[in-house]
């Protein structure tokens, strides 16, 4: 007997709906549903399914009518259609520079058109002026992600508030090599959002191997990364990292420990990505263009896309 569950398919509806208007089609994994009346629910491999004598609901639940049943599998065909919809609006991402030291007002731009040439997301692009202003913030009020790359700013309150209320709506973000140390005058930023614990770097004369953690390995942010490669820049310093974090990259230099490079962190229920990477040679590599686009993914709660040609 067909049972009444928490996820209700179109092959447990469509045998409910007998001779009442609407014929479902099921071909190749996909359904619709077409006018007019038919004297059967025709599904694939129909003829050799039994068909069921009666529904049973949970207790305290009525037998649904055949008209009742039909009108299910509208409200389940409109909440397919909504959840497609959803899927397939282009998502907004805010990218912010904020820092002179590693020439992000260079390659966030340049990253910028990379996401909207290849996977299709509508990017903004914001740059802290010669002051301590980041001109454009309101551009969060209608982002699904944000991605900062800056360093030690004291943004005036105003502006300040307007990346704590982003933060504060549950909505995703990424945190690039600098982004650690970002806001002078919100020093938790590093621990509480980020789940970061930066106090300085190596020197920049010592090369960083960068290695997927083994324990991390099938997380969707590392699909196509490869397993080592080299950091562009010097090795920060972010040893202990709290439980709360899940690191995904370790790097070292000869003679020391290694350091979390990479990690995923929640705050207030939204989905946090940071590395220490960013480095204007780190942009050239392929694996972390790669890291990055897989983390946006990931951060938008969205399946792992395809590697491109221009990876």
């Amino acid at each position: 007997m067909t049972k009444i569950r928490g996820v209700i398919t179109p092959a447990e509806i469509a045998p409910l709906l007998g001779k009442h208007c609407g014929k479902w089609r099921q071909t190749e994994g996909k359904e619709n549903l077409s006018g007019g009346c038919t004297d059967a629910v025709h599904l694939k491999n129909a003829a050799r399914q039994p068909k069921p004598s009666k529904l049973t609901l949970p207790k305290g639940m009525k037998a649904l009518s055949g008209e009742s049943a039909f009108r299910l599998v509208i409200l389940f065909l409109a909440l397919q259609n909504a959840g497609a919809a959803e899927s397939a609006r282009q998502q907004t991402i805010v990218l912010i520079s904020g820092e002179s030291e590693y020439d992000s007002a260079r390659t966030l731009p340049a990253f910028k058109q990379y996401l909207a040439t290849n996977y299709g997301f509508n990017c903004i692009y914001l740059e802290r002026t010669k002051g301590e202003e980041i001109p454009g913030l309101d551009a969060l009020e209608k982002a699904d992600l944000a991605i900062i790359f800056v360093r030690r700013m004291t943004l005036p309150e105003e502006q300040l508030g307007k990346i704590k209320q982003f933060i504060d709506s549950g909505k995703p973000l990424i945190g690039l090599r600098t982004a650690s140390h970002a806001f002078e005058n919100w020093k938790e930023w590093d621990r509480d959002v980020l789940g970061g614990n930066y106090h300085n770097h190596y020197g920049n004369d010592l090369t960083a191997a960068i290695k997927v953690r083994p324990e991390a390995a099938d997380h969707p942010i590392l699909k196509g990364v490869a397993k080592e490669f080299t950091a562009g820049g010097s090795l920060y310093l972010n040893a202990p990292l709290p439980p709360s974090a899940t690191v995904l990259l370790m790097g070292s230099v000869t003679n020391h420990p290694p350091e979390p490079v990479a990690w995923t962190h929640e705050y207030r229920g939204a989905r946090i990505f940071y590395t220490s990477l960013g480095h204007p040679k780190d942009f050239e590599n392929r694996s972390f263009r790669r890291l990055l686009v897989n983390a946006i993914y990931w951060a938008l709660n969205r399946p792992t896309p395809a590697g491109k040609k221009s990876d």
